[in-house]
């Protein structure tokens, strides 16, 4: 059992080093690739890619033309896609046995939610104004 345990840490630290490698490697990719130093990657530099970083993504993503890439990566179709985005896509995407196109679908979900809650936060509150001035104008008292 202390063995089992043992040799749970040493994968968990393994995986862990190898998560830490590819995101050093994609920051290191996206800093490549970034020419004009905007932080954002546009379809037109990820097409730059060269050969060497082009089989780095394709090998983490299992996507091999820069277009698909980009495509997959840009879940807001902004047209851009940030560091973050950029090292946190390739990531999931590495360590996932989902789909790409599946994972890309469950972010845009996520953010469509993420979206409506704050849409639900601003209505209560608009709500709440729309009270409170209905209430001084019943009493005659604005605020």
């Amino acid at each position: 059992l202390e063995q089992a345990m043992q040799d749970k840490d040493l994968i968990f630290s393994q995986e862990k080093k190898a998560r830490e490698k590819l995101i050093k490697e994609m920051r290191r990719i996206f800093e490549n690739l970034d020419d004009d130093g905007s932080g954002i990657l546009t379809l037109d530099e990820i097409q730059q890619v060269s050969q060497e970083d082009k089989a780095v993504l394709a090998g983490a993503m299992l996507l091999s033309s820069p277009e698909e890439i980009f495509e997959a990566l840009d879940v807001y179709g902004s047209g851009g896609i940030s560091i973050d985005d950029f090292c946190n896509g390739v990531q999931e995407a590495s360590i996932s046995k989902v789909p790409i196109p599946m994972q890309r679908m469950e972010r845009q979900v996520n953010e469509i939610f993420r979206h409506l809650k704050s849409v639900q936060n601003q209505q209560a509150n608009i709500q709440n104004i729309v009270e409170k001035m209905h209430q001084s104008m019943s009493t005659g008292s604005l605020p």
